[in-house]
């Protein structure tokens, strides 16, 4: 009876939890002039989660291939709270120049 009783209070606390979420208005990107690195900053909210970026234009993620030359808070397990990454998109996705219109979708993905 107390496994029972036991199982049914970890399987309400699990529903009671929320899900790990990046504040949108949290999610600011900016480029550094003189060595094009770009900074990407956000805050993670309710539970520690495992992060992702993408990279968008117009919409329209500029392609798997042209992510890499990450650093920081990403790809792994972040903490709740405020979280910086940096992105070398000279190395990434050379001879592009990174305009107002392009953004950082930050995601953050449950750990269980």
């Amino acid at each position: 009876m107390k496994s029972v009783l036991m199982s049914a209070a970890v399987v309400a606390a699990m529903a009671v939890s929320a899900a790990p979420v990046v504040t949108e208005s949290s999610v600011t990107m900016t480029q550094d002039a003189a060595s094009g690195n770009v900074t990407i900053n956000y805050t993670i909210v309710n539970e520690p989660a495992i992060v992702t970026v993408d990279i968008q234009t117009n919409g329209v993620s500029i392609g798997g291939e042209n992510l890499w030359y990450f650093a920081g808070d990403v790809n792994k397990l972040v903490g709740t709270g405020p979280h910086t990454m940096t992105w070398r998109p000279t190395k990434a996705w050379p001879g592009q120049k990174i305009p107002s219109g392009v953004r950082a979708v930050v995601t953050a993905w449950a750990t269980n």
